[in-house]
């Protein structure tokens, strides 16, 4: 199983653009975070200030990895990827409408 990366970044218009894919065929820590170091080679003034990311430990653990001054916080959870966690763990009903209507 082949998968794709895809980074964005926000240019300079103020649109999001793709700045560099990447393809993988282990989807653990180290791989990914090779293939981040890869990417920063070609770019070597690449100072990356957020990481958006879906929610996974491999995908935080590797941005860690690759970008080691990076402090906590930069790296943000996807809320459609947070939502659909939360969906499939509350099964309380009313706990669950509390929690969407929260967000």
């Amino acid at each position: 199983m082949t998968i794709v990366y895809l980074l964005y970044i926000f240019g300079t218009d103020g649109c999001w653009d793709v700045g560099a894919h990447f393809f993988v065929s282990s989807e653990d820590s180290d791989t990914i975070s090779e293939a981040l170091k890869i990417v920063r080679r070609f770019a070597l003034h690449w100072k990356p200030r957020y990481f958006l990311q879906d929610q996974s430990n491999v995908e935080e653990n590797s941005i860690k990895l690759a970008f080691p001054g990076l402090k906590n916080g930069e790296t943000i959870f996807c809320t459609v990827h947070l939502l659909r966690t939360w969906m499939n763990k509350i099964y309380d009903v009313n706990t669950r409408k509390k929690m969407i209507q929260a967000m």
